[in-house]
């Protein structure tokens, strides 16, 4: 019995075991009966304790008749257990195939509705797919994919010109949007925030009735280039604008005209890589925003200064002010004068030595009490 119940085997066993508590199909199986995780992370705790006494009791198991007993029991209870988890797995992976498929039909039921305006699988992780049928909703106005397994759109997606939100967020398989989005003329509302988008299609100037567009990501040609946002005089809220090192000119910058843009709130500028100081200066010179902005972050801008405008007590408005990642900086601006400042934060500004006066207030305005709206 020592050898069947002891050795190497009944502690491999115990580890199979331990494992299988860890897998998505148990931990969905606690969720899905709406048990207390706690239970499975204090069963966890008690096997670990089990392994760590496990090969003394193997050692006295022939000197001793109740640790013999006590590994036999072991071993019964871990063949239980054993079979109990296969049996969970097996369940919950023939429940998760229902339920795709399910989703499936739901989908293809969904497209034949020809009269929606409304379709939502926010999220339903196990979608992968959404069928070309979907151009057969031609009235429909708001389509919600977050948080799905979407991997690809469809380019008949794109004939849906009465569409006028579209919803991506946190699809973390999305690397691409469709090619024709320029078709969608009525869409006003696009967030792919939390999706790895690479790169944005042609012609997004042709979407005039934007009005929300989280994120935008520059192009190294000119048909997705940064001078594409400039039609898109009504986008409110949130924008951020990425790889703007693709920006090689600063008059392309200046044709996004970001300053005539008044109803953007909080405006994000980032920088991947590449490009000399100098042309990195003259393009955030050219992004400069209205004056009633919140907030603005500038990620890793790489130039030795920052321009006038960062600091400037014009932005009265301005309560939120981040700079990450400007490596070769070494003067801070001049937050102080700025009125409304709440939230200023700065970080990972390597070349920056010394915080001297001027990181307070300016000679332009000697009277302003700096950092005077500063949270704590």
């Amino acid at each position: 019995m020592a050898g069947a119940v002891g050795g190497a085997f009944l502690s491999a066993f115990l580890d199979v075991v331990f494992d299988k508590l860890s897998t998505d199909e148990v931990v969905d199986f606690i969720r899905g009966k709406k048990l207390d995780l706690n239970l499975l992370e204090n069963l966890k705790s008690t096997l670990s304790v089990v392994g760590a006494v496990l090969d003394d009791a193997e050692k006295k198991q022939t000197k001793l008749s109740c640790v013999n007993q006590w590994l036999i029991e072991l071993k019964d209870a871990l063949y239980d257990a054993d079979d109990l988890l296969d049996e969970i797995c097996t369940k919950v992976a023939a429940q998760k195939k229902i339920l795709r498929s399910t989703r499936k039909r739901n989908l293809i039921v969904a497209s034949k509705l020809k009269c929606l305006r409304v379709l939502s699988f926010c999220g339903f992780a196990s979608l992968d797919v959404l069928p070309d049928s979907i151009a057969k909703l031609i009235h429909l106005r708001y389509l919600n994919l977050s948080r799905t397994s979407i991997k690809t759109l469809p380019e008949s997606l794109c004939n849906l010109y009465n569409l006028q939100t579209l919803v991506l967020s946190y699809c973390k398989m999305l690397t691409r949007l469709p090619t024709d989005m320029q078709n969608l003329i009525n869409l006003c509302h696009l967030h792919i925030d939390g999706t790895p988008i690479g790169k944005m299609p042609r012609g997004m100037r042709m979407l005039s009735h934007l009005q929300h567009l989280d994120i935008f990501i520059v192009g190294k040609h000119q048909e997705n280039g940064i001078k594409e946002l400039g039609t898109l005089s009504n986008l409110h809220g949130s924008l951020s604008i990425r790889n703007l090192e693709n920006v090689t000119r600063s008059n392309e910058a200046l044709e996004a005209r970001i300053l005539d843009k008044k109803h953007i709130n909080h405006l994000s500028l980032q920088w991947s890589n590449g490009t000399d100081f100098q042309t990195k200066l003259d393009v955030l010179c050219k992004l400069k925003p209205h004056q009633g902005l919140e907030s603005l972050s500038v990620w890793g801008y790489n130039g030795t200064i920052f321009p006038d405008m960062v600091g400037n007590f014009y932005y009265h408005n301005l309560t939120s002010l981040s700079s990450l990642d400007c490596d070769n900086c070494c003067v801070l601006p001049s937050l102080g004068q700025l009125p409304s400042l709440k939230k200023p934060y700065i970080s990972r500004l390597k070349s920056v030595k010394t915080v001297d006066a001027g990181f307070y207030k300016t000679e332009d305005c000697p009277s302003v009490t700096p950092f005077s709206s500063l949270e704590t």
